[in-house]
């Protein structure tokens, strides 16, 4: 796990750079073309699981779309596949903060989450609600939020159509701009 924010954003910038940079210039090696081609989908549906629990990798799978975009692939069917990655690997955050609640529940002060569950209640949030917004404009990891939240036992179903509905949102228009960038240049 890279802890560093600088680091991180560092690791993205070099490979949307990367990425970008290979997107529009597939066309001069074709043997990388022919093996994206063959792994593009697969390797991206790796890449979104990984990059969905983003406690272990820094980079959103969204931008590796326009690469398997340049080679031919289909656009839809790549977000399709970043999306459902993505969710699965925040399904794996959920999991984890529904289960770690199990292991210290008997550890944990239960005033502290009783303050938690009236400052929701007294605000009237909707924590599904927020998930989403969060999900879906905020280009933090997900786990920052859904981890919490599975842990303050919110109904995890919800949660995970928070996840989905929040990463169709980012990755639509996060793959829509850095396709847009990649038609430009």
């Amino acid at each position: 796990m890279i802890r560093s924010t600088a680091l991180r954003l560092f690791i993205l910038a070099v490979v949307l750079i990367a990425a970008l940079w290979i997107a529009t210039s597939i066309g001069d090696y074709e043997t990388l073309r022919a093996i994206i081609l063959t792994w593009g989908y697969p390797a991206l549906f790796v890449l979104a699981v990984v990059s969905g629990f983003s406690l272990i990798a820094p980079v959103p799978a969204v931008v590796f779309v326009p690469l398997v975009v340049a080679v031919g692939l289909n656009f839809w069917v790549a977000i399709i596949i970043v999306i459902i990655g993505m969710t699965i690997g925040d399904g794996f955050g959920i999991f984890l903060g529904s289960t770690g609640r199990q292991v210290f529940d008997e550890w944990i002060e239960v005033r502290w989450l009783e303050r938690v569950e009236k400052f929701l209640n007294r605000w009237k949030l909707k924590p599904e609600f927020i998930a989403f917004l969060y999900a879906a404009f905020i280009p933090l990891p997900n786990e920052l939020l859904f981890v919490p939240l599975a842990f303050l036992k919110k109904h995890t179903g919800k949660l995970f159509l928070a996840a989905f509905l929040g990463n169709a949102v980012f990755n639509i228009i996060a793959a829509g701009v850095l396709v847009g960038i990649v038609k430009l240049i």
